[in-house]
């Protein structure tokens, strides 16, 4: 699968030979700039480190929650947004 750099992609009726027909991703939308939105920056600061411990640490824990941890293409691109949120 080939994921865009906005993160916007379904995995209904994949193509890919084993896939699962009908799945989903689990998406968290948040400002790159948390402070238009009236965020401090000790709020915004919180959720950063909250998303990386998702995309980081936090990978290990994913089968035991039902999910699947995220391929590293994703994982790769995922990590390049959070790195974009503002925080100070």
């Amino acid at each position: 699968m080939q994921y865009p750099s906005d993160l916007r992609f379904s995995l209904l009726d994949s193509a890919s030979s084993g896939a699962y027909p009908i799945v989903s991703a689990t998406w968290i939308l948040y400002w790159v700039d948390p402070s238009k939105a009236g965020q401090s920056s000790d709020t915004a600061k919180n959720m950063v480190a909250f998303l990386n411990y998702g995309l980081g640490d936090g990978q290990a824990a994913e089968g035991s929650l039902g999910y699947a941890p995220l391929p590293a293409d994703l994982l790769a691109l995922a990590k390049q947004a959070v790195g974009q949120i503002k925080t100070g």
